[in-house]
Order: C-alpha cells, then sequence, then structure tokens
C-alpha cells in the first residue's frame, strides 16, 4: 500500500504533501521556487525530444522550442483552460516546462517567450525566474530583480520596434493581474505603419 512519505518535524514524522509544505512556507514569508519541488519530480511532462525542462534555470528548454518566429508569427499553442485554473501560470506550468512555449529571449534570472494565447499579433510575455507576486511586491531582491527583467524587456520591445514599427509594453496589478507572477506584455496591436503615423502623428521617438 502506497504511503504519503513522511519528514521529521519536531521529533514526530510530518505526512504533509509537498504541496502542503510549500503552502507553509508561504505563510512563514519564504519565497517558493518556482516549478515542481523535491519529491513532486514523476509529475513533469518532458518535452517533445524526451528533454526534462528545468524549473530553475530553463537550460534543457526543448530545441525546437527554443526558435523565434523572427517576424512576430505566434505559435497556436494555446492554454487558456491551464491558465485559467491556477493562480500562477507562468510559475507553474510555462517556467517548469509543463507547458511548452516559444522562447524569444532567456537569462539566468529572466524568461521571455511568446505569449501562449496572444491577444495581439506580436505578444511577448517577460517574467523573472524566481516567484514575485507582482511589481507592487518584488521581495528582498526587488530593485536587482526587476533592472534584470528590464533589461530583457527593453531588448525585446527594442526587436518589436525594429521589426514592426511600433511596440507597446504593460504589467498589470490587483484585479487586473489574472496571473500572480510578475510579468510584462510587450505587443505590437497590428497596424500598419502607415496606420500607426495616421493615429500618432509623425515624430522622432
Amino acid at each position: 500500500m502506497n504511503r504519503t512519505p513522511t519528514r521529521r518535524r519536531n521529533g514526530r514524522h510530518d505526512r504533509r504533501t509537498p504541496a502542503a509544505h510549500r503552502s507553509r512556507s508561504v505563510r512563514l514569508g519564504r519565497r517558493p521556487v518556482c516549478g515542481p519541488q523535491p519529491g513532486e519530480a514523476s509529475r513533469r511532462r518532458r518535452s517533445e525530444d524526451g528533454v526534462l525542462a528545468s524549473c530553475k534555470t530553463g537550460r534543457a528548454w526543448a530545441v525546437g522550442l527554443r526558435q523565434s518566429t523572427g517576424h512576430g508569427e505566434l505559435s497556436t499553442v494555446t492554454t487558456a483552460a491551464v491558465a485559467s485554473s491556477i493562480s500562477d501560470f507562468y510559475c507553474h506550468q510555462a517556467i517548469p516546462g509543463l507547458t511548452p512555449v516559444k522562447v524569444v529571449a532567456e537569462t539566468e534570472d529572466v524568461l521571455a517567450f511568446e505569449h501562449t494565447n496572444p491577444a495581439y499579433p506580436v505578444h511577448v510575455v517577460v517574467v523573472p525566474k524566481e516567484h514575485t507576486p507582482s511589481l507592487l511586491d518584488l521581495g528582498d531582491r526587488g530593485e536587482d530583480l526587476l533592472a534584470k527583467v528590464m533589461e530583457v524587456v527593453r531588448q525585446v520591445a527594442a526587436q518589436v520596434k525594429d521589426e514592426h514599427g511600433a511596440a507597446s509594453i504593460t504589467t498589470n496589478v490587483g484585479l487586473y493581474q489574472e496571473s500572480q507572477h510578475l510579468h510584462f506584455h510587450v505587443y505590437h496591436r497590428g497596424e500598419s505603419k502607415e496606420q500607426i503615423l495616421a493615429m500618432y502623428g509623425h515624430h522622432d521617438g
């Protein structure tokens, strides 16, 4: 008969599940690590080439999923149903690789990928790999982490602007924030350069 693994706590066996331990760590103020925790590795899915994605460094993303389209064409992978059922899609699904994503840029601390349920023809999401609830709750590494995220946002926005003539950048807090993990949207709404100039006028910015 299968039994829940136990660990010692105050001299007694603790039969709580790994998820319960993570919940307690949140209440105690410890910042959880994104992705499956020790003892839960069997719940991870493997990518199409059989490589197990890493939730911490992202080094083992499938090669075929790393390629950016270069023309703003987005993949047809849609995860709205999954995203609506959890509070942190990025930490629970995208960063550990449970949901395949098409990577646009990646550093040790930041991941940028094409939105899996895009609202615009060109729609990229930039997220920190460390769980960070929102722009208003950056944690102890706030300034350093935000600087690293914004550098990737800047690079992605520059590429979108070069290819399409314009880019918008947004983030949400409070009730506007659907997924409880800091993320920035970098997108182009699909207008032609002529349409943009007609709407906003000519300028050098």
